[in-house]
């Protein structure tokens, strides 16, 4: 039940990245993607 709690936090997490990188503005498209790696590798962990 743990690790599915973990799970859902991730696609959480993942879902609201692509959510924060579509609204933020053009000139925030590298934060975009440096948060949306960060994203990924805590993900993999």
């Amino acid at each position: 039940a743990k690790q599915r709690g973990i799970h859902n936090m991730r696609v959480i997490s993942k879902v609201t990245g692509m959510l924060w990188c579509v609204e933020s503005d053009h000139r925030q498209s590298k934060i975009c993607d440096i948060s949306g790696l960060v994203l990924q590798i805590v993900a993999t962990m």
